[in-house]
């Protein structure tokens, strides 16, 4: 009988793993940043907020930094803002945004019904209810009177809303 060698060559291969993310050297990126935008100011300023995204880190952290500019009056200004945003290895990139914060609605003021009353009555106008959406308003009127008929004198108030 035959002896039957059998030799096995055994290779151990030494793996090593590495990432790109163990010496991460690149910035985080924002997403659509875009440095000049205009709102409404009824609009909610924290919807206008960066996305900044990383190769490495699933959660950038964004620091935020602002101040009011060119505060004309209140419902509409410009706010400037500095974002950071950084990764977990302390990779980091800086954007500045200006944002336009504008009021171009007019106040709205509620529709009146005619009255009709006796010439011996006092004469009382009913105020219209008035809202705005950015700031403070001032109401004032403007009264005609047409008494060209003496028994049909007719008193007519025109209510304008002008917003600040």
């Amino acid at each position: 009988m035959k002896n039957l060698i059998l030799f096995f060559f055994v290779s151990f291969l030494s793996i090593q793993l590495f990432s790109q993310c163990e010496n991460d050297s690149i910035n985080p990126y924002f997403i659509d940043f875009q440095s000049e935008v205009t709102i409404s100011c009824s609009d909610d300023i924290n919807s206008i907020f960066p996305i900044a995204m990383d190769n490495c880190d699933d959660s950038v952290e964004i620091a935020v930094y602002e101040e009011s500019l060119n505060y004309y009056c209140p419902g509409t200004y410009d706010l400037f803002r500095i974002y950071r945003a950084f990764d977990n290895l302390g990779n980091n990139s800086v954007e500045s945004q200006i944002i336009h914060i504008v009021d171009e609605t007019p106040p709205s003021i509620s529709q009146l019904s005619p009255l009709l009353i006796n010439c011996t009555d006092p004469i009382i106008f009913d105020v219209p209810n008035v809202t705005d959406n950015c700031s403070n308003y001032l109401l004032t009127y403007q009264e005609i009177v047409d008494d060209s008929d003496s028994c049909n004198v007719v008193h007519i108030r025109v209510w304008t809303a002008q917003d600040v």
